[in-house]
């Protein structure tokens, strides 16, 4: 075997014990007595047994069947570069010394090209808040936010995802129900930074969830309340409670905890809106099989009402006879069979006013697909999607971008 062929099985070996040793070990044993003696049974038949012509061909493709992961790849790249490990003489040619990185560093993959600089331009109005769900306006302002919360160091790899294309992909995620395979296609980025984009334009919407998820002052409040009672409501209403379930994969660690009632993993959304069905307050987390009393008397929003006078002597929330009656939650008489006329007549009416909640989680998951079921086994990211999708939900209300009435949004269907 030449001297060439010799550093290539040498180089090969360090690769082997990548995922064994740690850096300085590896860098100590660099200089021991390595050669074909130290390969298997099995290395050496791939290595004088393929169908190979050239010796350093059999030893190129062994090297590259032993590359496992990219950290491989990066320590070998950074190997082969180092002046005592001389694998390629300076008389091959450029073919032969660019294989390492073609081959063992990235793999290119057939996508789709300039769909955002192409393709998504030539949208109608229509078309783009069919596809990404909001307005090319609200996409700007977005853009703003993202360019303003996220700063990223970029060192080499693929080109730079500039800051709208990072929104597109983080609205497409929620709006419609692909892969992360099929959206790195889409969008020409990699499977990571496609996972990676997704987590930073849910990080950078959470940063500005108190500007449009928050709880309203005395004087809006009062505001509140008079909407609640124009629409044939109850005086001093603040707002409607419920609890909505979205389905998820069985997580790996307590999955029977995540089991609801109907059989099914999911992950509870407690929402608190007013009459124009806006967010005022969201507790998303919570395991399926949890009862909706007990995920209210966990959350923040129950802590606080018993601390401190955030209804301000004078206003209530209305929730199903799923919750427990308190001085600031007003729940509906139960139905024994024996009810009386002002009591049916009251369960009516606190319906009408209740019922607005459900018509939100209805528009929440009629604009952003992705909600009616996560594949994702992160419940963190889920949870991080979920109140992402809220904040949108509450920033499209209030720039007046909103969805079709004829979407499904009533009945209890939108809650399970």
């Amino acid at each position: 075997m030449s001297d060439r062929s010799r550093k290539l099985v040498e180089l090969a070996l360090l690769a082997k014990m990548l995922d064994d040793e740690s850096e300085q070990d590896l860098f100590d044993s660099f200089d021991s007595d390595l050669g074909p003696t130290f390969l298997s049974s099995s290395d050496e038949e791939i290595l004088f047994n393929s169908d190979f012509s050239d010796t350093d061909e059999k030893i190129k493709h062994w090297i590259y069947s032993k590359q496992k992961s990219t950290k491989t790849k990066r320590k070998l790249q950074e190997l082969a570069e180092k002046p005592e490990l001389c694998i390629f003489s300076s008389s091959s040619s450029d073919s032969d010394s660019d294989w390492y990185k073609l081959e063992g560093t990235r793999q290119t993959r057939t996508r789709i090209l300039n769909y955002v600089d192409t393709t998504v331009p030539k949208y109608s109005f229509a078309e783009f808040r069919q596809h990404f769900r909001v307005s090319t306006e609200i996409v700007e302002m977005l853009t703003g936010k993202y360019a303003n919360n996220v700063s990223k160091n970029y060192v080499g790899g693929w080109p730079e995802v500039s800051h709208r294309k990072a929104v597109l992909i983080g609205l497409w995620y929620l709006s419609n129900t692909e892969t992360y395979r099929q959206i790195s296609d889409r969008f020409d980025i990699s499977l990571s930074t496609a996972h990676q984009v997704v987590g930073l334009f849910a990080d950078c919407l959470l940063k500005c969830k108190t500007l449009y998820i928050k709880w309203p002052s005395q004087n809006e409040a009062q505001n509140i309340s008079h909407a609640f009672e124009r629409k044939g409501g109850f005086r001093n209403t603040l707002g409607a409670i419920d609890g909505c379930h979205f389905r998820i994969k069985k997580p790996i660690c307590d999955g029977d905890d995540y089991i609801n009632r109907k059989v099914y993993p999911s992950i509870i959304l407690q929402g608190v809106v007013d009459y124009k069905k806006l967010f005022m307050d969201v507790s998303v987390g919570h395991p399926g099989s949890l009862h909706d009393a007990r995920v209210f008397r966990k959350s923040k929003l129950f802590l606080a009402a018993e601390r401190k006078d955030i209804f301000y002597k004078s206003y209530f929330l209305l929730g199903d006879s799923a919750y427990p009656s308190l001085k600031w939650l007003v729940t509906p008489f139960r139905d024994n069979g024996y009810l009386s006329n002002n009591e049916i007549a009251f369960n009516s009416k606190h319906s009408r006013s209740r019922i607005i909640v459900e018509h939100s989680f209805g528009l929440l998951k009629g604009r952003f697909r992705r909600l009616h079921e996560f594949q994702n086994l992160s419940v963190n990211l889920i949870t991080k999607l979920i109140v992402t999708a809220c904040i949108l939900h509450n920033l499209c209300i209030l720039e007046y971008d909103m969805e079709d009435e004829d979407t499904n949004c009533t009945g209890n269907n939108n809650r399970r």
